[in-house]
């Protein structure tokens, strides 16, 4: 897989988050972002099961959920 670099700016509170994140959990900080563009590709080409989508928009938007 070729790779190519970018700079990306963040606060540095979470470039912090992310170098102890990653440390802790034996990753670098590439291969998190890596990761999380990988799902964030899965989840806007995911469609749901036709009979999940049968009652999309069945319960109102503003229905409050928070039990």
């Amino acid at each position: 897989m070729s790779t190519s670099q970018i700079t990306i700016t963040l606060p540095e509170s979470s470039i912090n988050f992310l170098e102890k994140y990653a440390q802790k959990n034996y990753r670098t900080v590439s291969e998190l972002i890596n990761d999380y563009v990988t799902l964030l590709k899965k989840v806007e080409n995911y469609t749901f099961h036709p009979d999940i989508e049968k009652y999309a928009g069945f319960l109102p938007a503003d229905l409050d959920m928070n039990l």
